[in-house]
């Protein structure tokens, strides 16, 4: 299955959405173009961020300057190296700690 797929069907602009009870969750999050470089997603504060794809773009943890395809992630915040924009879709697996 191309990785695209997995965004098919998902909400408007803006919007996170969450599935999974399990050990690895996920939430699907559709940017507005206005966050900037940095996404504050209620649903992932506190957890483990285990990796982030920015489009069909994996994106590696970093803990400072990240470059276009890093993100840092701090307990409440990501910050990516590059800005959003409009309609970029981001699929976040995380867990608790």
């Amino acid at each position: 299955m191309p990785f695209g797929s997995l965004f098919d069907g998902f909400g408007s602009s803006g919007t996170g959405g969450s599935s999974g009870s399990g050990i690895v969750n996920n939430i699907k999050y559709v940017a507005t173009g206005n966050e900037g470089t940095t996404l504050i997603i209620p649903t992932i504060v506190g957890k483990d961020v285990l990796l982030i794809a920015r489009e069909s773009l994996v994106q590696y943890q970093v803990s400072s300057s990240p470059n276009t395809t890093e993100f840092i992630w701090d307990g409440s915040q990501i910050t990516l190296g590059l800005q959003t924009n409009s309609g970029e879709r981001f699929l976040i697996l995380y867990r608790n700690y």
